[in-house]
């Protein structure tokens, strides 16, 4: 039986420090909406009333959405206790921007690579995947090529003669798996950037975080065994794996959370 993968990013800008992709990894396809369930009742005792009442005047689009930026850190500890103790796996990516600018291509391809970085690693431990990724802006016009190069991964590990089979979506936001995704990519891009509080929780269930960061040139006498993550930029050639304490230590501030966890808007 296949295992269900959800992946979503944070940080996209080159002004946020630091990109990061994760996939979660579930065991059961019914087990994801009933854990989203779950978080959104431990946010609100009256998540499940107010669920069937828009879903009554067929409002289901103004369900509230866990979304990790907007969360204070009081939800994102009730978020995390509740997570801590879900059965999944997480595999992340996170690249750490050295350039002042970078052109939206640019972002883009280092954001597809870490997506394809992600999911390696999943299929590593798994032969059998459905994974849906977050639509981004734009989706319609990258969705086809998109796709098709995530396709190829597992046709990679089989040509190598261990078997895995995939299935690949794009997904919106409004998913349940992709807004639990949310969640787990935030708390761990959060950890790079020295705020550990929503790490702690789910740290357990991190199987795999590599981080990249990519010189505007290659460096003298670098490790030549470095991870590559190719066609990204024909200008920067290859990521080289940061070793030793977090490059940045930047904090912010969490937004209010989302009004609409106390009444619908």
């Amino acid at each position: 039986m296949p295992h269900y993968a959800f992946i979503d990013e944070s940080g996209t800008m080159d002004h946020q420090d630091v990109m990061t992709v994760a996939a979660i990894v579930f065991e059961g396809e019914h087990s994801i909406v009933k854990l989203h369930d779950h978080v959104m009742r431990d946010l609100n005792p009256r998540y499940a009333q107010l669920q069937k009442q828009l879903k009554k005047d067929r409002k289901g689009s103004k369900l509230p959405r866990l979304h990790f930026t907007d969360m204070t850190n009081e939800h994102r500890a009730t978020v995390g206790k509740r997570l801590a103790n879900a059965k999944v796996s997480v595999f992340a990516a996170s690249y750490w921007y050295e350039t002042p600018s970078m052109s939206h291509e640019a972002r883009f391809g280092i954001y597809t690579e870490l997506v394809k970085l992600s999911i390696r690693k999943a299929f590593e431990m798994h032969k059998e995947l459905e994974v849906g990724v977050a639509k981004q802006g734009g989706w319609q016009g990258y969705k086809r090529r998109f796709l098709m190069e995530l396709k190829q991964i597992p046709g990679d590990f089989t040509k190598n003669g261990d078997y895995r089979k995939g299935e690949f979506y794009l997904l919106s936001a409004a998913k349940a798996g992709i807004q639990i995704a949310d969640f787990y990519v935030g708390a761990v891009r959060d950890h790079h950037r020295g705020l550990t509080g929503a790490h702690d929780y789910i740290k357990h269930q991190v199987v795999c975080c590599e981080t990249y960061r990519m010189p505007i040139k290659a460096k003298e006498g670098c490790n030549s065994n470095v991870s590559p993550l190719p066609n990204v930029l024909c200008l920067l050639c290859r990521l080289f794996p940061i070793t030793g304490g977090l490059a940045n230590t930047a904090t912010r501030r969490a937004k209010a959370y989302d009004t609409r966890f106390v009444s619908p808007s």
